[in-house]
């Protein structure tokens, strides 16, 4: 386990991209042409790491992935969410005729071994927590949380692009899990005068989700728990017949966190399953795997050395990119929308200082032309040649990648025929 080093991501304001594509080359007609050299260098060292980031909090989240998935490349992995319920106000439940309680669960995406599967069957149980919800537990923790008998127990469809019509109400993308007549009639007993005795009845919920089918490889679906169409909905009617409903929440003060759990055995990345970031396994592809699975360490040692030599020394670098292409071997064509590059500064990771100033021009987008990804790390370069970044690694992993489950598969610096590499453009006297 990853227990010495904590990476925590600095999140930073980002500039809303641009919907028009920018000219890599603006500016460069400003300097002398016959003074301008554009250099491919891909002499990097790629250290590919996959590890276990056990210091690593999920707590918080807005959208949380919810099931289980398995592949031969990137093995099996299941993620459960636990999550806090809160009151909006003072509620007697007592005088309530309670028909009907529905948890409710807003989708946002999913995630299959095949882009074209957009519903599967799959087995959800919803607990009760038994004590009191420990969202500081971290997202890989093996130590289950003890619960009492299952709210919820059944097959259910999960269908992300689900519209339903429930009255005058028409319901868009919402997975609704009918709870048991039990909790309807134990609610129907209480009476609460505040937040606080209402979450000292009920602790919390753990949501689980599985495969209906040991033929599937599973899914992943992701859901906004603060999502307006997110909670639990109390269906009832007053003296007058008229049907109503109450909502409880999932707030912004609701603790709540995703346990992951991972089994390699048998993976494509078996080989490459060391729980440190300082292990060397050199490949011709990087394997980039979200839920916290992997990221991709490569080193800039060799081009610091580069630019120190002397035909090159005193040059200009007037742009750096780093392109990481993707891997024609890749499993899947749902491809990430984004992927960041960071670098480690006391062991804690933080973007470079080009993702933060330029996010609407080359930070990571995936470019479906060139079929890669391209990443502007000019004044990142810039600093590690002054010596302000001791580090000259750069992590490439997903956004969010302890709470998303998309993976990707791409070119490394040793590929053949089409390197990860960065690309220079340098003038010189």
């Amino acid at each position: 386990m990853l227990k010495k080093l904590k990476y925590v991501l600095m999140f930073l304001p980002f500039v809303a991209a641009s919907c028009v594509d920018e000219d890599e080359n603006l500016g460069l007609e400003l300097v002398n042409q016959d003074e301008l050299h554009f250099n491919h260098y891909d002499a990097l060292t790629l250290h590919s790491v996959f590890f276990h980031e056990d210091s690593m909090k999920t707590s918080g989240a807005e959208i949380y992935a919810l099931g289980s998935y398995q592949d031969n490349t990137f093995g099996s992995v299941s993620s459960t969410i636990y999550t806090q319920i809160s009151l909006p106000d003072s509620k007697d439940f007592t005088t309530l005729n309670i028909d009907s309680i529905v948890l409710g669960l807003y989708y946002t995406d999913s995630f299959t071994k095949d882009t074209a599967i957009r519903t599967m069957q799959m087995h959800v149980e919803v607990r009760e927590l038994a004590g009191d919800i420990m969202d500081t537990a971290c997202a890989f923790d093996s130590v289950e949380v003890s619960t009492n008998q299952p709210l919820f127990s059944g097959s259910v469809v999960f269908n992300p692009d689900t519209i339903m019509v429930l009255g005058e109400d028409t319901i868009t993308k919402q997975l609704r899990l009918k709870l048991s007549d039990d909790f309807i009639n134990r609610l129907h007993q209480q009476s609460f005068a505040d937040n606080a005795a209402f979450q000292q009845w009920l602790k919390g919920l753990r949501i689980k989700a599985s495969p209906a089918s040991s033929a599937s490889n599973g899914m992943l679906a992701q859901f906004s728990l603060t999502n307006q169409t997110s909670g639990i909905f109390i269906y009832y009617s007053d003296n007058d017949n008229r049907n109503l409903k109450y909502r409880l929440v999932v707030d912004k003060n609701s603790k709540r966190f995703a346990q992951i759990k991972y089994n390699f055995s048998g993976s494509n990345i078996a080989s490459l399953a060391t729980d440190t970031l300082k292990s060397e396994n050199y490949n011709n592809t990087m394997y980039i795997g979200g839920l916290g699975i992997s990221m991709a360490k490569i080193s800039i040692d060799s081009l610091l050395q580069w630019y120190n030599l002397d035909e090159i020394k005193g040059s200009a670098i007037n742009q750096a990119v780093l392109v990481l292409p993707v891997a024609d071997n890749n499993f899947s064509n749902d491809y990430p929308s984004t992927l960041y590059c960071a670098y480690d500064t006391a062991g804690v990771l933080k973007y470079v200082d080009d993702l933060a100033s330029s996010a609407s021009y080359f930070n990571g987008y995936y470019d479906a032309k060139s079929n890669s990804y391209r990443m502007r790390i000019t004044q990142h370069l810039f600093k590690c040649m002054k010596g302000d970044h001791p580090s000259h690694n750069l992590y490439i992993h997903l956004p969010s990648r302890a709470l998303t489950p998309h993976r990707i598969i791409l070119n490394s610096p040793t590929h053949p025929t089409n390197p990860a590499r960065i690309e220079i453009t340098y003038s010189r006297q």
